[in-house]
């Protein structure tokens, strides 16, 4: 018999580690297990994978996380729900009570690091957990990374940068998603302005010096706006313009998306730099434009740039501002772009109170979440048919 692999103790460095767990005997288990790989932090506590999500609304990810899916109808809907809520660094081990071969292939295609099936024993316990904080597989597996979003406005002044503003605020601060924004516009841009938070030259130096970007730096130099909202911001003196190397903006972009269940990414038209490697890399581009003839034309030249490279991600095709006086009516806007937009956000003036406010729309406006609402569900992977009970569920009204 082959010896069983091991890894050494030494190599170890141990972070935060939480266990949710339905039985006595598997929470003792869990606690001894943290005890002999000698956890500073160590939470374990009676409950599933559902109390898992509810917790990590509140704190931070921990380095391994255990979960139980014991009696829990819809297992796989449930850690798709666990995905989104924690950081894509974080190893999970799931613990439940069927010793089924299709279960398990189909909980390790999620991006589960180990599936264990009761009852568990502490050896076997121990060494999953050590094999999680190492790194070391049993087999090929491919760590998750979080979902790269980029924001494009086809012209200046349509709001794609407050859109972006409104969708990370919620996604971080009302539905408990680890977030990160990448505000690529270094002379003029105004995230942190709406996020009343004050920018920083970080930024700066990072994408002035690559080589200098690993996680150390990157956890220094982001502006923590909420506990699971970072925002990358820089705003530099008029005339001493940075026009950033991609190369580097995708190695920033790459460390982000190792700790972060989204990576927004605002990327100004005139920025100064190529966009064809960072939209290719994006799950999703949002494309945003108002209601006028030209924003029209603009996004249709888009959109036909970005589907026709190889490998490209869903386009989303934002109308911000509809209605505005003097604007095209959004039918005659649809015919301009030869269809309807995905996503139609009304005139409102209370978006324009929120950026002077320092307050996202989005907290007190039902308009604009409403208007939003298809957008969460394509970005959080939400599977529920029925509108109401998504709004119910998302927004809470």
């Amino acid at each position: 018999m082959a010896a069983e692999k091991s890894v050494p103790e030494k190599v170890l460095r141990t972070g935060p580690m939480s266990a949710f767990l339905t039985d006595e005997s598997s929470i003792s288990i869990a606690r001894e297990c943290f005890k002999q790989l000698d956890c500073a932090e160590a939470h374990v506590e009676h409950g599933d994978v559902r109390t898992a999500v509810e917790d990590l609304a509140d704190r931070h990810s921990p380095q391994v996380l255990i979960v139980d899916i014991s009696g829990v109808a819809e297992p796989l809907a449930q850690i798709h729900r666990l995905a989104d809520a924690c950081d894509p660094s974080t190893s999970v081990l799931v613990v439940g009570d069927r010793n089924d071969v299709v279960l398990y292939r189909e909980i390790k295609s999620l991006g589960v690091f180990e599936y264990l099936f009761k009852p568990i024993t502490l050896d076997l316990l121990v060494r999953s957990c050590r094999m999680a904080i190492s790194g070391e597989t049993e087999g090929p597996t491919e760590a998750p990374i979080g979902k790269l979003i980029t924001m494009i406005g086809v012209r200046g002044g349509v709001g794609s940068t407050t859109l972006g503003v409104n969708l990370v605020w919620h996604l971080a601060r009302k539905m408990g998603r680890d977030v990160a924004l990448l505000d690529l516009d270094l002379q003029s841009g105004d995230t942190a302005g709406q996020l009343n938070v004050q920018p920083t030259l970080a930024l700066r130096t990072a994408l002035a010096n690559a080589e200098r970007i690993d996680a150390i730096f990157v956890e220094r130099a982001a502006i923590k706006v909420t506990p699971k909202l970072q925002l990358f911001a820089t705003l530099e003196p008029v005339g001493e313009a940075l026009v950033p190397d991609e190369k580097a903006i995708l190695h920033l972009v790459a460390n982000l998306r190792q700790h972060h269940r989204y990576v927004f990414v605002d990327a100004p038209i005139g920025a100064g730099f190529r966009l064809d490697l960072l939209t290719a890399s994006s799950s999703t581009v949002i494309l945003v434009a108002e209601p006028t003839i030209i924003a029209a034309r603009e996004m249709v030249r888009w959109e036909q740039k970005l589907k026709a490279a190889p490998g490209a991600g869903t386009v989303y095709r934002v109308l911000n501002k509809a209605g505005m006086p003097g604007a095209l009516s959004a039918g005659d806007f649809a015919v301009a772009i030869a269809g309807k937009p995905d996503i139609v956000v009304p005139y409102a003036p209370e978006v324009v109170q929120g950026v002077n406010g320092g307050e996202p729309a989005i907290e007190t406006s039902r308009t604009v979440r409403t208007a939003l609402a298809p957008l969460f569900r394509h970005l959080s992977g939400d599977a529920e048919a029925e509108p109401a009970s998504l709004f119910a569920r998302i927004f809470g009204k």
